[in-house]
């Protein structure tokens, strides 16, 4: 029988690599909270307000809707039984690489710095719980969002009570955790640049 090889020691890396591409490339993240951590919907919600699906994300309106520089950016976050893991990632022009990391940092950094306020935290909460409600429209995604659930959980949270949590989630949470788990010096990353001509 398989036996997965538990994370023990994690330590951050940095790599930049040129590729035969237009755009540059970047990728950034980190080991994260695991299934069992009562910490995880909560770190989903923070990390969906920061660059969820949503096109009011803050990277998203920042990045891409304020000062034009990608097209797309988003930040996921996957949990698995011991460990979760943070990604982030976007595409821009190289010359525009530098400005698009500054911008990304300082969004992470207002989540630190600055409780969410009481309506942008109540609409943060219903865009979540509308994305989660859309969600099981797509009846294949149901089913194996159940089997998952299943396999990992040993049941399958019903959606009410997952709204509960989310409603029970306070912005001074959300802040603690983005002191706690969004410490970008701790952030691996990966760059890829276009090869000069």
């Amino acid at each position: 029988a398989f036996t997965r090889k538990s994370v023990t020691s994690y330590q951050a890396i940095r790599r930049e690599q040129t590729k035969p591409i237009s755009q540059a490339h970047f990728a950034m993240g980190m080991p994260s909270f695991s299934l069992k951590d009562p910490m995880r919907l909560p770190f989903f919600f923070l990390v969906n307000v920061l660059g969820g699906p949503g096109m009011n994300s803050r990277l998203n309106l920042s990045l891409r809707e304020k000062h034009g520089l990608v097209y797309g950016i988003d930040a996921s976050f996957s949990p698995y039984q011991d460990v979760g893991q943070l990604g982030i990632y976007f595409a821009t022009d190289p010359k525009n690489l530098k400005k698009a990391q500054r911008l990304l940092l300082k969004e992470i950094d207002q989540l630190k710095i600055k409780p969410m306020g009481k309506m942008q935290l109540q609409k943060a909460k219903q865009q979540l719980k509308g994305q989660l409600a859309m969600s099981l429209e797509n009846h294949n995604a149901f089913m194996l969002r159940m089997a998952k659930s299943l396999l990992d959980m040993n049941r399958v949270p019903n959606l009410n009570e997952v709204f509960q949590t989310i409603d029970s989630i306070q912005a001074g949470l959300l802040q603690e955790l983005a002191n706690q788990a969004l410490d970008t010096n701790e952030m691996s990353s990966l760059t890829y640049m276009p090869e000069r001509s």
